[in-house]
């Protein structure tokens, strides 16, 4: 889903850029806005970070897509191909007969699978008969063939350089945990049970605000991966606070962290030591931060 939001980031981007197409001041403030909001909810999910670099820089040529009206979620593919996730009133997929949980397989015969290339060969496959769409998909386990023709998008060549390091007029650092929710099939939450020695709050806390500085957790894993198959040793560890893991980060104001368990699967039978796990940063981004709740150690010496 990530990927189509950043298709939508291309269009605004396009926009923006090029106000001599824009038809009143009016029209140039709704491009303004619709960017920002877009930039917003990318820079929230870390899209927008790119490694310790304090700006990043998009380009594109003038280009024509297809769009199916669909969307797909490639980042859990499995075997039979992304699962629809929704499906466009009226769109192509709709017109084709396209359904949600349907699973797309082939798009004009080019095999559709997850990975860090997913959309751009989803849009490569949509391309390859200038917007003739022949789909084979999974319905309730059976093989079915679709056939249709794509909608037409052009996209105006932009070029737009975002700042993406800490925000500005920030007292703390931001830090996140999602103990619910799995990132990819190696990053895995994580439950934090103690800040600097404190307890972090309540057990619906999922955000905390730290001072600048350094600043030590102490962390669990939630993975629960059919590879690492000893569950019973992993809870009789739990039981005696031995999979404990004290985690050592440095927070600097304006940041946000996220913070995961990365499973080691090489060392997936390292249950008594701890080896089949890590606790890491798996993300981080610009945001706003007033009123730390958590000074550092550091401080309160």
């Amino acid at each position: 889903m990530n990927r189509f939001t950043m298709m939508t980031l291309s269009v605004a981007a396009a926009l923006f850029s090029s106000p001599l197409l824009l038809a009143s001041p009016q029209d140039d403030e709704r491009a303004r806005l619709e960017l920002e909001a877009t930039l917003a909810s990318l820079n929230e999910r870390g899209l927008l970070a790119s490694g310790n670099e304090k700006s990043t820089q998009m380009r594109a040529p003038a280009q024509q897509r297809w769009e199916l009206g669909a969307v797909l979620d490639v980042a859990e593919a499995g075997n039979l191909g992304p699962r629809v996730l929704a499906v466009t009133p009226d769109g192509p997929a709709a017109r084709m007969g396209l359904r949600v949980d349907d699973r797309v397989s082939r798009i004009n015969g080019i095999e559709i699978r997850g990975g860090a290339r997913a959309a751009s060969r989803l849009m490569a496959a949509m391309s390859e008969r200038d917007g003739d769409l022949s789909i084979e998909a999974f319905r309730n386990g059976e093989l079915i063939t679709l056939e249709g023709t794509a909608d037409s998008l052009a996209i105006p060549g932009y070029t737009i350089t975002i700042d993406t390091g800490a925000a500005p007029n920030s007292d703390c650092g931001r830090l996140t945990v999602y103990p619910w929710r799995r990132v990819n099939e190696r990053i895995w939450p994580v439950v934090l049970h103690a800040i600097n020695g404190r307890w972090p709050g309540s057990e619906n806390q999922f955000q905390f605000k730290l001072a600048p500085g350094r600043h030590v957790l102490k962390l669990t894993e939630q993975i629960t991966d059919v590879r690492l198959n000893d569950g019973f040793r992993r809870n009789a560890l739990a039981r005696r606070n031995k999979d404990l893991r004290e985690f050592v980060m440095d927070i600097e104001p304006g940041m946000t962290y996220r913070i995961g368990a990365r499973f080691i699967v090489e060392q997936a039978d390292q249950i008594e030591n701890g080896g089949y796990w890590e606790p890491v940063v798996w993300r981080s981004f610009g945001q706003s931060c007033r009123g730390a709740i958590f000074p550092s150690p550091a401080a309160l010496h």
